[in-house]
């Protein structure tokens, strides 16, 4: 009763607490970010000896083979290394691949999206670093940070889910302390599970370790439920396509709408 009752009264006035709760939490997420940035450096250079090679070669190799597709389907030199060349290249792979597929082994397991991203990054290392081989460290450096980015979205979309659920839920009504506002409650509860997310080892060292591009497909899937809670089907739809297009796993989930069989417990027919 002490401790409510003190925490419940007003020692400074509401916009002096609001302006240092803001710089708080300024410094606190700048903290956060730079310490993120920094780990995840700090876990890419030291874990060079123990990557996974393969993945890395396969995605250089099928970027090499989009960039080589268009070479020769360019009509002169000078557009051969151009980015006409490489669409032009990316288009025609898949039906060159089937083609050549032996008892329907095609080998090439890159949806459109990822080959295009590969490909991409094949001709910017090509026409940065024509000396590089799959074993530089320069080669994968590019795709570390399209990892990054991704896990950055993807913290700011779970702040953003738990935000609007912490909103929408009739347990965050409280009334102590005073001052903490539900809007507050929610802002800190978003805050609490991006940073969570954000420092969350098993994906850091997936995505800069290993690495692999799993985390590619969260910022797609994470969006796409905040776009269900807010009953826009299109754009969930859409970002559930567009992910699907880059990592073809995020079709074993799905996202059903709060009025289907699976929530309202009703049986399905």
């Amino acid at each position: 009763m002490i401790a409510q009752s003190l925490l419940g009264r007003t020692i400074v006035s509401p916009r002096v607490r609001e302006i240092g709760l803001r710089i708080f939490a300024i410094l606190l997420i700048l903290t956060l970010f730079v310490g993120g940035v920094q780990l995840r450096r700090s876990i890419g250079e030291n874990t060079r000896h123990v990557r996974y090679q393969h993945d890395i070669i396969n995605a250089f190799y099928w970027g090499q083979e989009t960039l080589k597709e268009g070479r020769q389907l360019s009509p002169d030199n000078s557009s051969a290394n151009s980015w006409t060349g490489l669409f032009c290249g990316y288009l025609a792979l898949y039906d060159r691949v089937k083609d050549d597929a032996y008892e329907s082994d095609y080998g090439l397991d890159y949806p459109p999206l990822r080959l295009l991203t590969m490909a991409i990054w094949s001709k910017q290392v090509r026409d940065g670093y024509p000396w590089v081989d799959n074993e530089h460290p320069k080669l994968v450096n590019p795709l570390l940070k399209i990892n990054l980015i991704c896990e950055l979205i993807s913290a700011a979309a779970i702040f953003f889910l738990v935000q609007l659920c912490v909103r929408r839920s009739v347990h965050a009504h409280s009334t102590w302390p005073t001052w903490l506002s539900r809007e507050r409650r929610a802002s800190i509860c978003g805050l609490a599970a991006a940073s969570v997310a954000w420092l969350e080892p098993s994906m850091i060292l997936d995505a800069h370790g290993w690495p692999q591009w799993d985390v590619w497909i969260l910022p797609f899937y994470l969006f796409a439920a905040l776009a269900a809670l807010k009953n826009r089907w299109f754009w969930c739809g859409c970002l559930l396509a567009f992910g699907a297009m880059l990592k073809g796993q995020l079709l074993f989930v799905g996202i059903k709408p709060p009025g289907s069989p699976e929530f309202s417990g009703a049986p399905c027919s």
